[in-house]
């Protein structure tokens, strides 16, 4: 996501994100915008709470960075070394042989 969305999202808002963002998987979960932690440097990120998810049920609150994140629904113009990386490993499983 480009900085200047990024710092535009508000409480509400559906975005998704790799968490964690520098694991070697890069999973995307689905979240909502929890809170806004407001940078008071020019040029500099917000601090955005997502709440996700948890896989055994629950919720919590992580804080990606905000190129480890994308709008919900993702735009589809969108440059994602992580996203990219995702879909060439899927590619790879799906083309794998299977042994019988």
């Amino acid at each position: 996501m480009l900085k200047f969305e990024w710092n535009g999202l508000h409480v509400g808002d559906r975005v998704v994100v790799h968490d964690p963002p520098f694991a070697a998987e890069f999973p995307l979960l689905a979240g909502t915008v929890a809170m806004v932690k407001m940078h008071r440097s020019k040029g500099g990120a917000n601090g955005v709470g997502v709440r996700v998810v948890n896989p055994g049920g629950g919720h919590r609150v992580v804080w990606p960075p905000y190129l480890a994140a994308h709008r919900d629904p993702p735009d589809p113009t969108e440059d994602c070394w992580r996203c990219a990386a995702l879909v060439d490993t899927t590619a790879r499983q799906l083309a794998a042989p299977v042994a019988v």
